[in-house]
């Protein structure tokens, strides 16, 4: 029964012609699909940079660098000691929680002071200390990063309390995954959560609600952060914080530039005038933690506007080489990699920019490349009906551009789906015109039939 189909011609042609788009597709030698190249993302977050939210107003960022270690008197890495005291610090600015993107991984050295930040991990708020203010800091939840294979005593303690997150988060910039695999199975063990999505289970009012979680069997865009498994396809706004001015000086950077200055400054023109841009999250240096009585009469005490914000703090020191690039902010500390995640996470909900998965990628450019080849091979006579050709290709661009946008997968994919297939048209056509041409030159010219 299927012999005379699969003998059919032009089954045959749309067969062959739509799995070579797909084959093109799915092994993506031009890098467009998944942010291998990233150019159009990248373009396009450059162009919508200013549509998209501002930085949550519960997030900041404290970078320890080099005036930090100066102003401490300290080396890097920090002791234990000094962590707690950044804690206590913290704690007293009335944080609402910190995130160090850190690992403890130390076995024998450096661990001065661990029993004081045990204990301000089980209790800031009874470590037997008073904040300048004469107040006890307030009690806040403490987390740590974690490296896989990377053990010690104080990581374990830490662990056995569900207070470390895995901070390696593959290996592409513009993608965070929710664990250790892309897409990891139903699911996750503790110890392999990345840090956003493990914060934004543990503190449910970091959520600013509580999601009910009946423990029932995850769906497709399931509000319960439990079930948010898919990796997160990160969203750089270049809007600003409103409390940044209080904190920084920002006259050079992007928070007083116009859309048409940023886009000249990216051309080889104005490539003179680029300046460092603005943080796309709230963000203090690890100085401003420890102001003496003079900054402060002077300038303000800066940790004030930390109150209420859930904290992480990273690192921003040369040679240690935990830098991302991003589209907007060129290379930045790896921990704004973990705030921005956060911050979509709170801001979006299950409804989180995401990828597709590959099965179901490549079932939709499956479905959508044999819609076109049957279109192209049945329109070919008359050529009036040439128009259902078009037809079917801008209705397939405009469903799967509607399904891109509803599900925030990244908009490159629209060009890599339609860009493999347009290629492969354009160049079985060339081959066929090219072929044709060569047995017409092959004929005999001039030959009548006449002997």
């Amino acid at each position: 029964m299927l012999g005379p189909i699969i003998q059919n011609v032009r089954f045959r042609s749309i067969v062959v012609e739509a799995g070579l788009a797909l084959i093109l597709f799915l092994s993506d030698p031009f890098g467009l699909e998944e942010q291998k190249l990233r150019s159009i993302d990248a373009g396009l977050a450059i162009v919508t940079q200013y549509l998209h939210a501002a930085p949550p107003s519960n997030l900041a960022v404290v970078l320890i660098d080099k005036a930090a270690l100066e102003d401490w008197k300290v080396d890097w890495p920090l002791t234990f000691g000094k962590n707690a005291e950044v804690v206590h610090a913290l704690a007293c600015a009335r944080a609402s929680g910190v995130f160090f993107d850190f690992t403890v991984g130390r076995k024998f050295n450096l661990v001065e002071g661990m029993d004081d930040l045990k204990k301000v991990i089980d209790e800031s708020s009874k470590d037997g200390t008073i904040c300048v203010d004469g107040e006890p800091p307030a009690k806040i939840p403490v987390f740590f990063g974690r490296i896989q294979g990377v053990d010690s005593p104080m990581g374990d303690w830490l662990a056995q309390r569900g207070a470390t997150f895995l901070i390696s988060t593959g290996e592409s910039d513009a993608v965070y995954q929710s664990g250790k695999d892309k897409f990891p199975p139903l699911a996750l063990r503790q110890d392999e959560i990345s840090p956003a999505f493990g914060l934004v289970r543990a503190l449910p009012l970091l959520r600013g609600t509580t999601v009910a979680d009946d423990n029932s069997s995850c769906q497709d865009i399931d509000p319960r952060p439990r079930c948010w498994r898919a990796p997160l396809a990160l969203v750089w706004s270049a809007n600003l914080d409103p409390k940044q001015p209080e904190v920084s000086d920002i006259v050079k950077c992007r928070g007083d530039r116009g859309l048409l200055h940023i886009l000249w400054g990216l051309t080889p023109f104005g490539a003179d005038e680029r300046y460092e841009s603005c943080p796309p999250v709230l963000t203090l240096s690890g100085a401003d933690l420890s102001r003496d009585l003079g900054f402060i009469e002077k300038h303000g005490n800066p940790a004030t506007v930390l109150a209420g914000r859930f904290v992480m703090v990273g690192v921003n020191i040369a040679g240690l080489n935990d830098r991302i690039t991003t589209p907007l902010h060129d290379y930045l500390p790896g921990v704004y990699k973990h705030a921005v995640a956060l911050g979509e996470l709170l801001h979006y909900g299950a409804h989180y920019p995401t990828l597709p998965k590959p099965v179901t990628l490549g079932v939709m450019a499956a479905l959508i490349y044999l819609l076109l080849e049957t279109a192209r091979e049945f329109a070919r006579n008359p050529k009036r009906e040439r128009i259902w050709v078009a037809a079917a290709f801008f209705a397939s661009v405009a469903i799967f551009s509607a399904i891109v946008y509803w599900r925030h997968w990244p908009a490159s994919l629209i060009l890599a789906l339609f860009g493999y297939y347009i290629g492969v048209v354009l160049a079985l056509f060339v081959a066929s015109k090219g072929k044709s041409e060569s047995r017409s030159h092959a004929s005999p010219r001039g030959h009548t039939g006449r002997g």
